[in-house]
């Protein structure tokens, strides 16, 4: 390398030096101004705005509120900047609290109109201020806040349930919920309008026994329930075949005209729970043939299934239609 190639690179080391150097000293300079500066600005005395929270005392018992009630107020604080900024940054604010015993009441229909002034919180809150913030003024003045009667009573509880089962398995019996009633409590135009409270749905699928689970209580908006969960329990039971012979009743025919059936009987092959073999009456599944059924011309009926016991599926009957002879 030559010796002026060697005194150029030299020269722009240099210069590139020089010139960090100078923006290092410019960012310095900028940072200490900046400080003084913000310093200055904390010193000074400042009108500004914070949310306050919102507490509540002596709230009537009787009433419920139709929605929520505000959970902070806009206050206006005076103060030195440094005190304003750390005051803003605190956690542990006080809360405004306010009284309802100062509120002027009107009644409407069913309930109650609150108008709460929130000048007396304001002179109570001024006692917990820390001596270096002034507060000068809430924003609201007044809180307006409707309230209904409270009104309670007891209603049934309702299961949403979608089952299958295993094949030969059927539910033995009504589901059962303990306990079966629960006590809400709320506006009264709510609590009036509900007969029942709905558990959350559930699904169960190929049940082969009975089984018993916890549910949770469905809570309507503005509702209070006295409990969260509810047992429900469903019998389940294995099934069986049976094949027997009913006889057919008549029904709807006019006085003056008789009817002849052939077949007189017919051949019903039902399933039920292995439990309720012994219970079962034959005469309790009711089969017909309805005159009003009758098309002139045609001397077929068919035969229809008017009762049978709950527990009971008709799987088929044989024939599914009779002849007829008509007398008068």
């Amino acid at each position: 390398m030559s010796t002026t190639e060697s005194n150029s690179q030299g020269f722009g080391e240099r210069l590139n030096f020089r010139k960090n150097r100078n923006l290092y000293t410019y960012l310095i300079c900028v940072i200490i101004a900046a400080v003084f500066w913000l310093l200055n600005a904390l010193t000074k005395e400042y009108v500004t705005e914070f949310e306050l929270p919102l507490s509540y005392v002596n709230i009537p018992e009787n009433f419920v509120f139709e929605s929520s009630m505000p959970s902070i107020v806009n206050a206006q604080v005076k103060g030195f900047g440094f005190n304003i900024l750390f005051y803003g940054a605190a956690k542990d604010v006080d809360s405004v609290q306010v009284d309802f015993q100062s509120a002027n009441r009107s009644y409407n229909s069913g309930g109650m109109f609150y108008k709460v002034p929130t000048a007396p919180a304001l002179k109570t809150h001024l006692t917990k201020l820390p001596s270096n913030i002034q507060l000068l003024k809430f924003w609201e003045d007044t809180l307006f806040i409707s309230a209904e009667v409270r009104r309670t009573k007891s209603i049934p509880l309702k299961a949403q349930l979608k089952i299958s089962f295993e094949r030969q398995h059927v539910q033995d019996g009504p589901v059962r919920i303990e306990p079966s009633m629960v006590s809400v409590s709320g506006p009264a135009s709510i609590v009036d309008a509900l007969d029942f409270v709905s558990l959350k749905a559930v699904e169960l699928t190929d049940l082969n026994s009975d089984i018993s689970f916890e549910a949770e209580v469905e809570v309507p908006d503005l509702i209070e329930i006295d409990r969260e969960f509810a047992t429900i329990f469903i019998p389940v039971d294995q099934t069986s075949e049976m094949e027997f012979e009913v006889g057919l009743k008549q029904r709807n025919l006019p006085d003056s005209l008789s009817l002849l059936l052939f077949p007189s009987k017919a051949k019903v092959l039902c399933e039920l729970p292995l439990s309720k073999f012994e219970l079962l009456d034959r005469t309790d599944l009711v089969f017909v043939v309805d005159f009003q059924d009758y098309e002139e011309g045609k001397a077929r009926l068919p035969i229809k299934l008017e009762s049978k016991p709950p527990y009971v599926s008709v799987k088929s009957i044989e024939p599914k239609r009779v002849e007829i002879i008509l007398k008068k």
